[in-house]
C-alpha cells in the first residue's frame, strides 16, 4: 500500500508540515504503508498542486492522497481527481468552505470547522447587538472566515458601523492612533468581531484595551484566535469581555488527549496543536476507511463511510453523508469583562447547525476565499 501526502510550508509554523505527517504516519494504519511526501508551498500555487498530485499517482502509483489544501484549490483540480481511481482526504482548518458542496464518490473532507465556528460566533453577536466593527488583518480578510462571520451577524439585522482590516501582522504591531481613531465612534456598548490568527490578534486586542472606550465593547473572536482556549489574560483580565466558539476546547477533558499527546510528541518542537491534531485525525480516519473498505482498490468509494463514527481528542466525528465532509461538536467560551476565568457556556444542536451551514453557506459573489493554505503566511 502506498499513501502519498502534499504538505504545505509555511514561514510562521515552519514544522506545520512535519507535525501534521509526523502525527499521520504515528496513527496511521503502520506496517505494509509507504509514505510519499511532496511539499507544494503555501498551497496557492496551482500548477505546483497539480505537478505534485501527477507525479504522486503517476510516478510514485500512490494509492490514497491526502492533501492538505484549501477548498478553493481543490475545487480547481478536483477534474484531475475525479480522472483518478483513488481515495483522496482533503485536510486543512476550515478557514474558508467550499463554494459548491456536491459530494464526489472518491474525495472526503477532514477539517477544523473555522468557518462553521465564525458562523455560530457571528449568529451570538447579532442576538445581542444591533451595530459592530469588524476587525481584520490584511491575512485574515482574504478567507471566508471573515465574510461569513459578518454575514452572520448582518442576517439577524445587525449592521457593521466600520471595517477596519489593519496592517498588523506577525511581524507588524497594531498603530495605536489607526487604532484610536477607528474606535473613536465608539459611544455606546457595541460588538467587535475580531477575526484575526493567533499572534496579531492578542497585539490587537492589547491595542484595544488601551482605548478610553474598551469597557463599551464585547469581543466576538474567531477560533484561530482563541486558540482552544489558551488566549492570555492579563494580571487583571480585559477590560471587555471575549466570546466565541473553538473547534477543541484543550481544558474541558484533559484524559482525551492524554494518548494524542504522549504518543505523538517526541521533542518540544512537536507540542500538542492543530495541525498535529488534524494529522491524528487522518491517522484514525485511514484506520476506520480500511475497517469498512479493506485495501483493496476497486473498493474504494467514500459511500462506505456511511454512519461511520470516529473518536478524536475534541470529540467525536461524524461523517455527513450529503457532503463527505467530517465534522465534530465545538465548543462556546465566554470570558467576562475583568475576569480570570474562562466559562463554558450552553452547548448549541449541533446537528441542526452544522446542517444549515452545510446545505445553504455559499460565498458571496466574486468570494472564494485565499487559496494559500491557512496559516501559510
Amino acid at each position: 500500500m502506498k499513501m502519498g501526502i502534499l504538505s504545505p510550508d509555511s514561514d510562521l509554523f515552519p514544522n506545520l508540515g512535519h507535525q501534521f505527517t509526523n502525527a499521520l504516519v504515528k496513527s496511521g494504519p503502520g506496517s505494509g504503508v509507504t509514505w510519499f511526501t511532496e511539499s507544494i508551498g503555501n498551497g496557492s500555487d496551482l500548477k505546483k498542486v497539480e505537478d505534485a498530485i501527477e507525479n504522486l499517482i503517476g510516478v510514485e502509483h500512490v494509492d490514497i492522497l491526502i492533501l492538505f489544501l484549501e477548498f478553493k484549490v481543490i475545487e480547481q483540480v478536483k477534474p484531475l481527481l475525479t480522472d483518478h481511481s483513488k481515495l483522496f482526504i482533503v485536510v486543512n482548518t476550515g478557514a474558508n468552505y467550499p463554494s459548491d458542496w456536491t459530494p464526489v464518490d472518491n474525495i472526503v473532507f477532514l477539517h477544523l470547522n473555522q468557518a462553521f465556528c465564525s458562523r455560530l460566533t457571528g449568529n451570538i453577536a447579532g442576538a445581542q447587538f444591533r451595530e459592530a466593527l469588524l476587525v481584520s488583518t490584511i491575512y485574515d480578510a482574504q478567507y471566508l472566515q471573515t465574510e461569513v462571520m459578518c454575514s452572520a451577524f448582518e442576517r439577524q439585522d445587525g449592521r457593521l458601523v466600520q471595517r477596519f482590516i489593519s496592517k498588523t501582522g506577525m511581524n507588524t504591531l497594531p498603530d495605536q492612533d489607526e487604532v484610536e481613531a477607528v474606535f473613536s465612534i465608539i459611544t455606546k456598548p457595541t460588538a467587535v468581531l475580531l477575526v484575526s490568527d493567533y499572534e496579531p490578534g492578542v497585539a490587537l486586542l492589547k491595542a484595544m484595551a488601551q482605548l478610553p472606550t474598551a469597557e463599551h465593547l464585547s469581543i466576538f473572536a474567531s477560533s484561530s484566535l482563541l486558540n482552544g482556549g489558551n488566549l492570555p489574560i492579563p494580571k487583571d483580565g480585559w477590560p471587555f469581555s471575549i466570546s466565541g466558539f473553538i473547534p477543541w476546547d484543550t481544558g474541558e477533558d484533559k484524559s482525551r488527549y492524554q494518548i494524542f499527546g504522549t504518543s505523538l510528541i517526541d521533542t518540544e518542537s512537536e507540542r500538542q496543536d492543530i495541525f498535529g491534531l488534524l494529522g491524528w485525525e487522518t491517522g484514525m480516519l485511514l484506520h476506520e476507511w480500511f475497517a469498512v473498505a479493506g485495501r483493496k482498490p476497486a473498493a474504494w468509494d467514500a459511500t462506505k463511510l456511511f454512519g461511520v463514527a470516529i473518536p478524536s481528542p475534541r470529540g467525536m466525528l461524524s461523517f455527513d453523508p450529503v457532503n463527505h465532509h467530517f465534522s465534530a461538536p465545538v465548543t462556546r467560551l465566554h470570558l467576562p469583562r475583568l475576569s480570570q476565568d474562562w466559562e463554558i457556556e450552553s452547548g448549541i444542536d449541533f446537528e441542526q447547525e452544522w446542517a444549515i451551514f452545510s446545505r445553504y453557506s455559499n460565498p458571496q459573489e466574486g468570494m472564494k476565499g485565499a487559496g494559500s493554505t491557512y496559516p501559510c503566511y
